[in-house]
């Protein structure tokens, strides 16, 4: 199968480059500069072609593909504007969508986020969770899968709704700056410590699970909310992190007005075989493979 990937310079989308090319298929990498995350190395002679570029400009794509999977996007921080997620989560997808239909796509996965939803206010997000407010990141991701949605007749598509992605060298999310901290000893405030708590996706897990869907056979739209197995109280997660870097940092508790949740991943588990670690595993696992970082 020939997969275009975007976004594979970066942390997930490199990985899941990685994972096709293991499983045999042909990858075509799109890249914003560089190689990013994707090694020098990767693949073997014409399993993998990078494609340097802007996704939201005139970025010449090959012209036969048989899926998408679109990990690419910008996140909040490190200056982005509004125009900027604007430009690299919707533009960018408009376009991508425009050459799915006229390239033959036949399968369309989307890295999405729990951003969507704004402001939560259940104790367990899933699908059907209330979207409230959300703000201009996570407004751009939606109007990104409504985008993708919109061409089920077309070929078939999963929005995977995402909390923070973590594993070796994971950038831009709670854990890995709990990480961070636990490693320099720096002090750590944890809201509503006994609130449960699965809210990551490992990496390795993402791959496994991007593979085996091209894999199998699914048809018309549709989006799923992933998270990790189990749940842990999040103070606990959070000293878990601390004692594998030495138990140096201070946790502070606070309470806070703002309700905790836990994600449910039951319906991409039945619908589509989503098999996540344990989150207490996930999280050693975790600070395992940033030991030496």
């Amino acid at each position: 199968m020939h997969v275009l990937v975007t976004g594979a310079g970066g942390f997930s989308g490199a990985e899941v480059a990685l994972g096709l090319l293991a499983d045999g298929h042909r990858v075509t990498a799109v890249v914003r500069s560089g190689r990013g995350r994707l090694p020098e190395d990767a693949g073997r002679a014409g399993d993998l072609q990078v494609i340097a570029g802007d996704l939201s400009a005139d970025l010449t794509l090959p012209a036969k593909i048989d899926a998408i999977v679109h990990a690419a996007g910008r996140s909040p921080g490190s200056g982005a504007t509004a125009d900027d997620l604007t430009r690299d989560n919707v533009r960018s997808t408009s376009r991508l969508v425009r050459h799915a239909r006229d390239s033959g796509v036949r399968k369309f996965i989307l890295f999405s986020t729990l951003s969507i939803y704004g402001r939560i206010e259940t104790p367990v997000v899933d699908e059907n969770t209330p979207v409230r407010e959300p703000d201009i990141y996570g407004r751009a991701k939606h109007e990104a899968e409504e985008l993708v949605a919109a061409k089920e007749n077309t070929f078939s598509s999963l929005a995977l709704r995402l909390p923070g992605i973590i594993g070796r060298g994971s950038v831009r999310n709670w854990l890995t700056g709990v990480l961070a901290a636990a490693r320099e000893g720096r002090e750590i405030t944890v809201f509503n410590p006994g609130t449960p708590f699965n809210n990551a996706v490992h990496v390795a897990d993402l791959t496994r699970f991007t593979v085996r869907l091209l894999e199998q056979d699914w048809t018309g739209a549709d989006a799923v909310t992933l998270g990790a197995s189990g749940q842990i109280p999040v103070g606990d997660a959070v000293q878990l992190l601390v004692d594998a870097f030495g138990g140096r940092s201070r946790i502070r508790p606070e309470l806070s007005p703002m309700p905790g949740f836990v994600v449910s991943s039951v319906r991409a588990r039945e619908h589509y075989g989503y098999d996540a670690m344990d989150i207490k595993a996930m999280l050693l696992q975790f600070a395992a493979e940033n030991a030496n970082s």
